[in-house]
């Protein structure tokens, strides 16, 4: 806020710019308590291999092949994404499946 709209213009000008600069200081809060928490992760998926007793060929966890969903949509999203994922994998396994069994079949049959 500048001094010539403190002085001269409305007055809950204040009000106003205090209450935005609180938002920005909780949105400034929430983003660095996101990466604390992506660093905490990284810590967490690492550690296995920062043990001073850690077998030889102890590999850390692979780190997040995705962000951390943030809103609702977002987190939607990502559930029918791994369902539809899940379906489809399910299909190629019963696929599968039904392809070395009738092969099966088929070896019976000309053995037979």
């Amino acid at each position: 806020m500048t001094p010539e709209q403190f002085w001269d213009d409305d007055c809950t000008l204040v009000i106003a710019y205090r209450e935005a600069w609180k938002l920005r200081q909780r949105e400034k809060n929430r983003w660095l308590w996101l990466q604390g928490l992506y660093i905490y992760e990284a810590l967490c998926d690492v550690s296995p291999v920062l043990h001073a007793f850690a077998k030889k060929g102890t590999k850390p966890v692979p780190y997040m092949k995705e962000p951390i969903a943030l809103s609702e949509a977002e987190i939607k999203e990502r559930k029918e994404r791994d369902e539809r994922r899940a379906y489809e994998q399910s299909i190629a396994e019963t696929k599968a499946w039904m392809a070395r069994r009738n092969a099966k079949k088929k070896e019976v049959r000309t053995d037979g």
